[in-house]
């Protein structure tokens, strides 16, 4: 009886060690694809947080172009469009912000775009 016990605990725990593997080379290849379908050279999102469970707001460059565009089921909205200054100052801050992650709230991120976007105003 103890032969089989420690037999069935040995399958178990081989028949683990495959499916951690497997979850973690399916994950391994998940990540260059993902990385590989952002790698555009017309579209490119800079930033995206999620508003509601189904709603994100996402900065995106698309040419030249920089805008804010709310994203929801079934329907994209341009927010704001961003100078060419505005948006390059954007970017920098997000590549610098990936750099240093810190989680902020949606209220905070508009925020700091609104004040951004006084400042270049000025």
């Amino acid at each position: 009886m103890e032969t089989g016990l420690l037999l069935g605990f040995f399958k178990l725990i081989v028949a683990l060690v495959v499916v951690i593997g497997l979850a973690y080379l399916s994950l391994k290849l998940g990540k260059t694809y993902m990385d590989g379908l952002g790698s555009g050279k017309n579209v490119k999102v800079l930033e995206t947080v999620p508003v509601h469970s189904k709603a994100y707001i996402s900065i995106v460059k698309i040419g030249e172009d920089y805008m804010a565009i709310g994203i929801s089921e079934g329907k994209m909205d341009v927010i704001k469009s961003f100078s060419e200054e505005e948006g390059r100052a954007l970017a920098e801050k997000t590549l610098a912000n990936r750099n240093n992650t810190q989680f902020i709230t949606v209220k905070e991120w508009i925020g700091t775009l609104k004040n951004d976007a006084k400042k270049s105003k000025k």
